[in-house]
C-alpha cells in the first residue's frame, strides 16, 4: 500500500484503530502505530501494523541518525486530539534509506 492508501484506510477504519492503540497504550505505554508502506496491496483488502513504544521510536530514529527530541510531544499532541498517531516507513531511494512519515489520525468531520 502506499501512503496515500495507508491514511485512507486508518481514516475508513478509525475507530477500531483508535481502540487498538488505545489497547496498547494502556498496556504498553505511550506509542503510535507503525505500517510498513509497500508489504500489501490495496487490492488485499486488509492493513496490518505493528504497535511501537516510544522508546522503541526513539532507538529507530537513532539508528537512522535522526534527531528524537520531537517524538514525545507529537506523541503527547496527537493522544491530547482525540485521534492515534501514526508512522509510515517507506522504502528509501537507497536500500538501506527508510522515509518516515508521522500523522495524527482523527476522525473526519461529516
Amino acid at each position: 500500500m502506499t501512503k496515500k492508501e495507508i491514511l485512507q484506510a486508518t481514516q475508513a477504519n478509525f475507530e477500531e484503530l483508535r481502540d487498538t492503540w488505545n489497547d496498547h497504550m494502556r498496556d504498553e505505554g505511550l506509542g503510535a502505530l507503525v505500517f510498513m508502506s509497500g508489504e500489501f496491496s490495496a487490492a488485499e483488502g486488509r492493513i496490518e501494523c505493528e504497535y511501537w513504544t516510544l522508546g522503541e521510536l526513539r532507538s529507530y530514529l537513532r539508528r537512522m541518525q535522526e534527531n528524537d527530541e520531537i517524538v514525545f510531544k507529537w506523541l503527547k499532541l496527537a493522544k491530547s486530539g482525540g485521534g492515534f498517531p501514526v508512522v509510515i516507513i517507506s522504502p528509501g531511494e537507497e536500500n538501506e534509506n527508510k522515509e518516515l512519515y508521522l500523522s495524527s489520525v482523527r476522525k473526519a468531520q461529516a
